[in-house]
């Protein structure tokens, strides 16, 4: 097992710091069993920058950016993982962990693993502070990606991730709590599931786009308070292949919308929208479909349009405008 440790903490701001420091690191490592840890603290309108090459099988590598006690305004955190290679794991964690509460200003999070021969691998991004961008892309089987930006109630204003995955059994989980949030899943390959939660509110966010091109593939998106929207399309390719779609969608309160569009055979779509400008929008194509929707106040609509056999729909609305439309 080859083992790399550094820590960026740059003798200029040891030694004064209120003046801006820049760190930087860049490690590059071919082989099996490898392990990179990389922790950098920046400071006040420095900058850390950290790249990490790993080539091989059950590699794993650690990028840690953070604050320190002089940090904050002006901070910007920037972090590459690239692996090459079966079993790998890579965790990228960006903002401030503890005392002294300084958010870094500008975090950006990149975590590539594109081997055309890999496969269980595994992406985490964990972000904490202002402008928050995480981009994850995965190729192959068994593949694990995993977002968390705001976790715990600490600023994270515009947030923003892309996650892209193709291959099978693939697994995407977001969760962005809250502020400006954003979220792009992209998934082609059978079996896969993707789960987004963006909960809080007030901070005027919400989105959220999911895209499914496979067989049985699951869909779970969650949306708590403010602009909301969600768009979910599921597109089965090969109809004549049974296999299961599902897709959830729960908005609780404010701008709302959501859409699905299902391509599938056996698939199922189910919409909760609770309060505020509501709508929703579902079209299926297909046999055995089944669609519920239930819409409890305010201005509500409604939709649904299913072509093909043995379907079945069902809507409730309880209060306001109300319209529907099957």
């Amino acid at each position: 097992m080859k083992r790399v440790m550094l820590t960026g903490a740059a003798a200029l701001a040891m030694a004064s710091p209120a003046l801006a420091s820049n760190s930087t690191s860049t490690v590059n490592q071919t082989g099996n069993l490898g392990v990179v840890n990389v922790t950098q603290t920046g400071t006040l309108g420095g900058s850390s920058l950290s790249t990490v090459n790993q080539g091989g099988d059950a590699n794993k590598s650690t990028v840690t950016q953070s604050s320190g006690a002089a940090s904050g305004a002006g901070l910007v955190n920037n972090a590459l993982i690239n692996q090459d290679g079966t079993n790998n794991n890579a965790k990228i964690s960006q903002g401030n962990f503890g005392p002294p509460n300084n958010p870094s200003t500008t975090n950006t999070s990149i975590i590539i693993q594109v081997d055309p021969a890999s496969f269980d691998n595994k992406a985490d991004s964990f972000q904490r502070g202002d402008g928050n961008t995480s981009f994850i892309v995965q190729i192959n089987n068994d593949n694990t990606a995993e977002v968390d930006q705001g976790a715990g109630g600490n600023q994270v204003d515009n947030n923003l991730s892309n996650v892209n995955q193709s291959g099978t059994f693939g697994d995407v989980t977001v969760s962005q709590q809250s502020s400006g949030n954003g979220s792009d899943v992209s998934q082609s390959g059978d079996n896969g599931t993707v789960s987004v939660n963006q909960t809080g509110g007030t901070g005027v966010g919400s989105n959220s786009l999911v895209f499914q091109s496979a067989n049985s593939s699951v869909v779970n998106v969650i949306q708590n308070g403010d602009a909301n929207d969600s768009v979910v399309l599921q597109d089965n390719n090969a109809l004549a292949t049974l296999g299961f779609s599902s897709v959830s969608i729960v908005q609780v309160g404010d701008g709302n919308q959501s859409k699905m569009y299902q391509l599938a055979e056996l698939g199922n779509a189910a919409t909760l929208q609770i309060g505020d400008n509501n709508k929703s929008d579902v079209d299926q194509r297909g046999k055995n479909q089944n669609a519920v929707t239930s819409q409890t106040g305010d201005n509500n609509d409604s939709g649904i349009i299913q072509t093909g056999t043995l379907n079945i729909v069902v809507v409730t609305e309880v209060g306001d405008d109300n319209t529907s439309d099957v």
